[in-house]
């Protein structure tokens, strides 16, 4: 049985060749042979051509968004590095300023303490 199958098989291919050869012999010999079919390929050669001149169009097109695009990045780039330096300062700054708070604060503490302890030990002790 399998061996009938790989026979009937291998037959369908071959008609299958054949008949893409045929097809394709006729299709041939109607664009190259026949007025009309020499109509038909000088325009799909103009088709061919406009598509071809307008895809160079489109190329170019969008090469010229691509540098666009390109500059507004790194504009955008050199106003974002900008603004991480500023905002990196102010807030350097503002620790600064808070860090001297703390010290101060750290400053009358230790004189609060300081009068509420008599010889190191706490008032209410001694």
């Amino acid at each position: 049985m399998r061996e009938t199958k790989a026979k009937d098989s291998s037959g369908g291919f071959l008609i299958g060749v054949a008949l893409g050869a045929i097809v394709g012999v006729a299709i041939y010999y109607f664009l190259d042979e026949t007025p009309q079919g020499k109509k038909t390929v000088k325009k799909i050669e103009g088709e061919i051509k406009d598509n071809v001149s307008s895809l160079g169009d489109i190329i170019k097109n969008i090469d010229d968004k691509k540098t666009e695009i390109s500059q507004k990045v790194d504009k955008i780039e050199r106003e974002l590095e900008s603004k991480i330096i500023q905002v990196k300062e102010e807030i350097i700054q503002d620790v600064e300023s808070n860090l001297s708070q703390v010290e101060k604060l750290q400053t009358r503490g230790r004189k609060f303490a300081k009068f509420f302890t008599k010889a190191g030990r706490p008032v209410n002790k001694i």
